[in-house]
């Protein structure tokens, strides 16, 4: 017992010293594969706008600015792609793809990125695997590129890569990297 007493002791003392976004970025399993590519895990029971709110509230408690324009925050909780809890953990990889296939079409992009095993991403992916990555890393995973192309519409982020400024439906003729998700939950994700 006296084991025991000593081990939970230990765990809230590590606990103690850990940051809010030291707390989220073990909560969603957030790990930064390479400058362009984010992996995490959104846990059974628990929305994609969960992990946004939760890493907003962890950044604004370091001191920092916001990472999601409060408006858009306001509309996404209202939105069943992004409140819609998982039912079983889900793993979420989102990479930024850049080089020769920036600026191509839709379509093309598309293409480009089915051929490397990847979907083109949903906003809702897009928007938390952004976030994940400022998380870890305090910068954009898209580089200098600030409009970012989805299946489904358009994020916008400021000039400096840090906040998602805009959600919109059309797609813009504007130079955008090709971003790609993959999503795989219950046995096929290697949690």
């Amino acid at each position: 017992m006296a084991t025991l007493k000593g081990a939970v002791e230990a765990f809230k003392d590590i606990r103690g010293r850990l940051t809010p976004t030291d707390l989220v970025i073990a909560e969603f399993n957030i790990e930064v594969k390479s400058p362009h590519h984010v992996s995490l895990v959104v846990p059974a029971g628990v929305s994609r706008f969960d992990l946004l709110c939760r890493a907003s509230d962890a950044v604004t408690a370091s001191g920092d600015t916001m990472i999601v324009a409060q408006y858009l925050m306001s509309q996404w909780k209202d939105d069943g792609a992004f409140m819609t809890p998982c039912h079983e953990s889900t793993r979420v990889d989102v990479a930024c793809f850049v080089g020769d296939i920036v600026g191509k079409s839709f379509e093309e992009q598309r293409t480009f990125l089915k051929d490397h095993g990847y979907e083109m991403g949903s906003v809702v992916d897009v928007a938390i695997g952004h976030v994940s990555h400022l998380l870890v890393k305090g910068r954009s995973m898209f580089g200098g590129f600030w409009n970012l192309r989805c299946a489904d519409g358009l994020l916008q982020l400021d000039g400096h890569g840090r906040c998602i400024t805009n959600h919109d439906t059309f797609y813009p003729q504007q130079v955008s990297p090709a971003v790609g998700s993959i999503i795989r939950s219950g046995k096929d994700s290697p949690l």
